[in-house]
C-alpha cells in the first residue's frame, strides 16, 4: 500500500467564539463566557449557539448545487477551512 502524506497548513473554526482568528484568539483569552439560555418547547435549556454569521457561511455551503447532497458534517468542514 502506499503511504500518502498530509500536511495541514491553516485552521479554521465555526464557534460561538467566531470565524477570525484574531477574534477567536480574544474571546478564548477573555473571562467571557458564550453560554445563553436557549428556549425549547420543554423550556430551555445552556448552550453555546454559533453566531449568525456562521450560520449564513453554513446555509450558503448547504444550498450550493454541488454540496446540497453532502453530509452536513461535510458542510461545516467545507466552511471551517474557509
Amino acid at each position: 500500500m502506499h503511504k500518502i502524506k498530509v500536511a495541514i497548513t491553516g485552521w479554521g473554526s465555526l464557534s460561538p467564539l467566531g470565524t477570525e482568528h484574531p477574534l477567536i484568539w480574544d474571546h478564548y483569552l477573555s473571562n467571557r463566557h458564550f453560554f445563553s439560555r436557549i428556549a425549547t418547547r420543554a423550556g430551555g435549556v445552556w448552550g453555546a449557539p454559533i453566531t449568525r454569521n456562521v450560520e449564513a457561511i453554513f446555509n450558503s455551503i448547504s444550498q450550493h448545487k454541488r454540496y446540497r447532497h453532502l453530509d452536513p458534517v461535510v458542510w461545516y468542514a467545507i466552511a471551517a477551512s474557509r
